[in-house]
Parts: structure tokens; C-alpha cells; sequence
């Protein structure tokens, strides 16, 4: 999953996120279904998303944001913070002098959240594992391996995040 998934899931329940998981019956004016990643991605890169999620003739000066609409605009926000981070990464994936260590990171990364099972003392013991290797790996006094090994741990979280998602999805 890239940030076109990680938003699909983000705006999926708007009003529950904003609201910390309690739903609230969404303003009558806001639209019945979130906007799709290209037009949110479209929004960001002109800079709100008020053009593409506010209806007709209600997104102009003065207008009041509502939980709603901050919500997804923090969301946009963080979808174009991720683009970023891809972006630099690029590179620093491709070059083979590191593919050492990104091999490291990874295996290392992985290793460690896979082992996360469902007794408390397990998780507790591999999380720690988990930090422990991600606080060695964060010492490189390279920023770029910095970013790759945060943004391994985040991709790896995710993804099992949304296979968790998925499963749940199935079994209601």
C-alpha cells in the first residue's frame, strides 16, 4: 500500500476518527461519500481540500471548517508528507551501496513484527524486541538511513494494519 490506500482507509470513517472512534452524524451539508485519492491528491496540490469535499456553492471565505473537513485536510497533509518521504527515498533505494544495511533494516523490521502473536506477554516481548532493533538502527549518523529504517517501520505496520482491516471487514 502506498499513500492512494493509506487515504482510501483514512477517509473511510471520517466522522468516527474526528470524533475518537464515538460516531457523529455527519453536517447535512457534507457530502455522502469521501472524495477518491486523485481528487484529493488534485486538492492537495492545489492546497485545500475545500474544492474537492465541500458541496456546491459551500466552500469560500469566512465558511466555518467543520471536524469534518479538518480532518481530511490533515489528511491530505499527511498523504503529501508521505509523497515526500517516497520521493527522497527513491534514490537511496536504488543505490547499491546501501543495500546492505536496507536488507538489514528490513529483515530486521519484519522479524520482529511478525513475531508479534496474540498473548499479552508475547506482544509485550516482541514490541520491546521491535524498539530495541529500531533504536539500534536509528543510530546510523546517515539522516537518509534514519528515514528508510522509520519509514520501513511504518510501511510494515501498515500493511499488517490493513490486512488486520481486511479480515475484519470479512468476518462481519
Amino acid at each position: 500500500g502506498g499513500a492512494a490506500s493509506l487515504f482510501s482507509h483514512l477517509a473511510a470513517k471520517p466522522a468516527e476518527q474526528a470524533s475518537g472512534g464515538a460516531t457523529a452524524a455527519a453536517p447535512a451539508a457534507a457530502p455522502a461519500t469521501p472524495p477518491g485519492p486523485a481528487a484529493v491528491a488534485a486538492a492537495a496540490s492545489a492546497g485545500s481540500l475545500a474544492a474537492a469535499t465541500a458541496p456546491s456553492g459551500t466552500a469560500g471565505a469566512g465558511a466555518a471548517v467543520s471536524p469534518r473537513q479538518q480532518h481530511l485536510d490533515e489528511c491530505a497533509k499527511q498523504v503529501s508528507r508521505l509523497e515526500e518521504v517516497e520521493a527522497s527515498l527513491q534514490g537511496f533505494k536504488k543505490d547499491a551501496s546501501h543495500k546492505d544495511f536496507r536488507l538489514r533494516a528490513k529483515k530486521g523490521v519484519n522479524t520482529k513484527v511478525s513475531q508479534i502473536s496474540a498473548t499479552w506477554n508475547r506482544i509485550r516481548d516482541c514490541t520491546t524486541g521491535l524498539c530495541e532493533t529500531l533504536a539500534q538502527l536509528l543510530q546510523d549518523p546517515d539522516a537518509l538511513k534514519r528515514q528508510f529504517v522509520e519509514y520501513a517501520a511504518a510501511e510494515r505496520l501498515a500493511d499488517d494494519a490493513e490486512v488486520g482491516i481486511k479480515a475484519q471487514t470479512r468476518a462481519a
